[in-house]
């Protein structure tokens, strides 16, 4: 039996085409599913629950500067 990749699982919020979509595919540079979720917490809780293997979320933006929120999460 050959040693087949898993694909990973990577949580982004966001949705297929975003900026954290573009990340993921271009990060990982081999086959990912992507869960889509609305808030940057519930990408947290899908890694939690094993329903992901990775989270992609921004640290910051050009418009607000770091987000709190996230870094209270990690």
């Amino acid at each position: 039996m050959k040693n087949q990749k898993k694909d990973i699982t990577v949580a982004i919020q966001g949705w297929q085409g975003s900026f954290h979509h573009q990340v993921a595919l271009h990060y990982y540079q081999q086959p990912v599913s992507i869960l889509e979720c609305a808030r940057f917490s519930d990408t947290f809780k899908a890694m939690a629950e094993d329903k992901a293997d990775r989270v992609i979320i921004a640290l910051e933006n050009t418009i607000a500067g770091g987000i709190r929120e996230n870094m209270a999460l990690l």
